[in-house]
């Protein structure tokens, strides 16, 4: 996606100008402008702050990059599709600890 389409999905939040110094270092981000890009972006405006270092996430939530990701990809599904894919995170949870369980060394 290009920065001016950013631009255009932020209906004004934001300018093409503005992301630019943003990306090259000459300006940082205010929370109105990380509001901008991420409507902009149609990403979560909780990340795009944590991102930008303005909003800090609680010490027990810290996420990876891979986490943020899955969980993108997870909310963009339907509910059926979510109820699936925790379904099987769970019976996966289940097969793991019989395995771990299994191959257990035993004094």
């Amino acid at each position: 996606m290009s920065i001016r389409e950013v631009e255009r999905r932020s209906q004004g939040k934001v300018s093409d100008a503005t992301i630019v110094r943003i990306l090259s270092g000459k300006q940082k981000p205010t929370c109105d402008t990380c509001i901008g890009i991420a409507d902009g972006l149609g990403e979560p405006r909780w990340l795009v702050l944590e991102i930008a270092g303005i909003l800090e996430s609680p010490p027990s939530i810290k996420l990876t990059v891979d986490e943020i990701e899955w969980l993108r990809v997870f909310g963009s599904l339907s509910a059926e599709s979510q109820a699936d894919i925790i379904k099987y995170a769970k019976m996966k949870k289940v097969m793991e600890s019989r395995i771990k369980y299994r191959t257990k060394e035993v004094p």
